[in-house]
């Protein structure tokens, strides 16, 4: 289309041409040069219709590639929104570590179908006007960012809810050693242990100071 005003040029010079050619002397260099307008008209046909050919798989090749990608993206953008909180008692909180690690397992195969994509998007780019290339880029840059913000929070969520498990796991390690420890001190206290003899108070608290140390080493 850009070049149409030079094809109706070279259409109205051909008719010219035609209108002079019974003249003898410029009947020969008119058939020649006719000849010649004709095979070129022929190939720029041709070459216009690969063009579109190729354009229109290109596009079409990017499309569906595009769709494939975020239809997996969609899927994991869900996985994520739906495990990155970290309030929660121990067992659901390992269950949301559990299906974050499945997503970060499977952020490979999205990186797969994301340079697909691009690769689709770069062929369509080789032949698309100038007027149509800008939207193709910006859906590719688009694609990008979506990746890469997906599998920085992966990497986030992941490490936060690793860091409150643990911080679960010893609260409880220690609160089972607090018990195990109340639980010792319950059989070395006796239920009646004060009695008027000074010296005996003074062999239980003693006693009491020893068990003190103990727990706090």
């Amino acid at each position: 289309m850009d070049h149409k005003y030079d094809i109706d040029s070279l259409n109205t010079i051909c008719e010219n041409l035609v209108e002079v050619s019974s003249y003898s002397p410029c009947r020969d260099q008119v058939v020649a040069i006719s000849g010649e307008y004709n095979n070129l008209s022929g190939n720029v046909s041709d070459a216009i219709s690969k063009l579109e050919k190729k354009y229109i798989c290109n596009q079409g090749e990017f499309t569906d590639s595009k769709n494939e990608y975020l239809a997996w993206y969609n899927h994991n953008k869900t996985i994520l929104d739906e495990n990155n909180d970290v309030k929660g008692d121990q067992d659901i909180l390992q269950k949301r570590l559990q299906n974050m690690k499945s997503l970060s397992g499977a952020l490979p195969e999205g990186q797969r179908l994301l340079d697909s994509s691009i690769e689709c998007g770069n062929k369509a780019l080789r032949v698309l006007p100038e007027t149509g290339k800008q939207k193709v880029k910006s859906e590719m840059d688009t694609l990008k960012d979506q990746f890469s913000e997906l599998s920085k929070q992966t990497t986030e969520v992941i490490s936060s809810l690793s860091s409150v498990l643990a911080r679960l796991q010893e609260f409880a390690q220690n609160k089972n050693k607090l018990k195990e420890w109340l639980e010792n001190v319950k059989t070395k206290v006796p239920e009646k242990f004060v009695t008027k003899d000074i010296v005996e108070v003074r062999t239980r608290i003693e006693n009491f100071k020893q068990i003190f140390q103990i727990w706090k080493t």
